[in-house]
């Protein structure tokens, strides 16, 4: 018996320290998501708008590198900040954040595609180091 209240107030404590780190996840995610996507969406619009206000020279060929890098950048940190967030950790969403950038991707370049998953899905908690991980293979796989 008191072996019992041992295991149980041990795992009151795991629980604790994993709701813990959830939280500090969520905060990082949303901290980082506001200050750098931030910055970098209005990095993007300046650029996009110089360019358009510019008829010809080099100087538009880089506006349009800096629009495309931060676009990118953008595109990227709001899949890290996805990524940590703890309710997108399972396999069912980490299917569904694919299939809608695959969708997107294929609107982008006018593609046609086919996406399929089977019905059942396991039910599976993947972790946001996993669902980075998957989706930069992804990510680079759609690009190739």
């Amino acid at each position: 018996k008191l072996y019992a209240r041992y295991k149980t107030r041990q795992q009151r404590i795991e629980l604790k320290k994993q709701k813990a780190i959830q939280e500090v996840r969520d905060k990082i995610g949303s901290d980082l998501h506001d200050s750098v996507a931030g910055n970098l969406s209005i990095i993007r619009a300046t650029s996009d708008l110089a360019v358009f206000q510019l008829e010809e020279g080099t100087l538009k060929s880089e506006l349009e590198d800096i629009s495309n890098h931060a676009g990118r950048s953008v595109d990227w940190m709001k899949t890290i900040v996805w990524a940590l967030n703890s309710d997108n950790d399972s396999l069912e969403n980490l299917t569904n954040e694919l299939r809608s950038k695959a969708a997107k991707y294929a609107s982008t370049y006018q593609l046609s595609y086919h996406f399929e998953v089977p019905e059942n899905l396991p039910k599976l908690e993947l972790g946001s180091e996993r669902l980075l991980h998957i989706y930069m293979v992804y990510a680079y796989r759609i690009i190739e």
